[in-house]
């Protein structure tokens, strides 16, 4: 008892200075303070002391074809750690699976700085990076320390900014052929606002072509690629790429990326102002997919309440990013007590039953 005690007043103080530096960080320049972020999860040191997923009463598992179970349903998207410099740390915070990325097949250094930006009234981001990374090469070379993990890996990969679209489609399978040995998952971002023609290339056509060269390259990645797509596309082309996903060998969607904005900067949209546009996006891919391919929701997903509305309307799983900058390190120790809260609110004791539940009642909870 006294052991117990004395582990939860430690990890009580870690959470404590953990939100104290988030706190700190949030005065520095938004790339900065990321940037420290992620030297500070990279640490032994700080991951040896990290508390890692945290226990609860309620049964959280859910189950992601071709994933198998998770223990819980959240998740971290692509563009945290761009070059898996931090994934054992961000594994430590609690999150169900890491996706690394956006990694291109050479290093790049992406657009001129300042290019992310806060707006902290509305818990929102804006950013166009645009793909800086240090190439498949440094990240495989990475990825190949980690080879004992314990966690569910995705790597999100993307086209270089100087590749013509006509030879994206090699960029793409470079970066599968030579990275496929170290993800459980794998990312086709062909939605990013911030590089020229990228957004282009999603149509039917270019997905059953890359579905049947995917197929040439390698048998094994049957059923491990996934495809991210942009918030927003109309509903009769976003519709028409989901069914063209569907048709091709691809193991499901992400859905969404950032949204195109100009104000107050230009480039991709995240956080609580997203949530509309990419929640109409996974209600649009459910009336399409009826199930036949799972979905991966991201896009303005802040609270619990928001995590069981997305799996109430089809979302496998979700994964989050801006409400971590917001939010802070404890993040989904936070977000699993609301859904926790939920739960009992709904008077339901295993997620699989959100399904089940009338949509009004969901989007009725409100204890946070």
């Amino acid at each position: 008892m006294k052991k117990t005690w004395l582990r939860l007043r430690s990890i009580s103080w870690i959470q404590f200075f953990g939100d104290l530096l988030s706190r700190a960080l949030g005065f520095l320049p938004p790339e900065t303070a990321h940037n420290m972020s992620l030297r500070i999860l990279a640490s032994n040191k700080v991951t040896q002391i990290l508390p890692g997923i945290p226990l609860y009463n309620k049964d959280f598992t859910v189950h992601v074809p071709g994933l198998g179970s998770l223990i819980h349903p959240i998740g971290l998207a692509a563009g945290y750690d761009k070059n898996a410099v931090a994934i054992a740390g961000l594994y430590r915070l609690g999150f169900s699976l890491i996706e690394i990325g956006t990694v291109t097949p050479r290093p790049q250094l992406g657009h001129k700085k300042p290019r992310v930006f806060r707006r902290k009234d509305t818990h929102d981001l804006v950013n166009r990076m645009g793909f800086p990374n240090r190439g498949v090469t440094e990240v495989v070379s990475r990825l190949k320390e980690h080879g004992d993990r314990s966690f569910l890996l995705g790597i999100n990969i993307g086209k270089n900014q100087d590749t013509p679209s006509e030879k994206a489609m090699d960029d793409y399978l470079y970066g599968l052929e030579h990275m496929k040995a170290y993800g459980d998952y794998f990312v086709l971002n062909v939605s990013s606002p911030n590089t020229a023609g990228l957004r282009e290339l999603a149509t039917p056509k270019f997905f059953q072509r890359l579905s049947e060269r995917i197929r040439e390259i390698e048998a094994g990645l049957t059923g491990k690629v996934w495809v991210k797509l942009d918030p927003d596309l109309d509903q009769q082309s976003f519709q028409g790429n989901i069914e063209g996903i569907c048709q091709g060998d691809f193991a499901g969607v992400i859905l969404t990326n950032t949204a195109r904005v100009i104000y107050p900067e230009p480039g991709g949209l995240s956080g609580h102002s997203l949530r509309s546009q990419s929640l109409r996006r996974l209600i649009w891919a459910t009336d399409v997919t009826g199930g036949r391919l799972p979905i991966m929701a991201v896009g303005g997903i802040m609270s619990g309440s928001d995590v069981i509305e997305s799996l109430r309307l089809g979302a496998s799983c979700v994964q989050l990013y801006t409400a971590l900058v917001y939010r802070g390190p404890w993040l989904v120790h936070k977000i699993l007590s609301e859904i926790e809260w939920c739960m009992d609110d709904l008077g339901i004791h295993h997620l699989s039953e959100v399904q089940h539940l009338r949509l009004s009642d969901v989007r009725g909870v409100s204890r946070q």
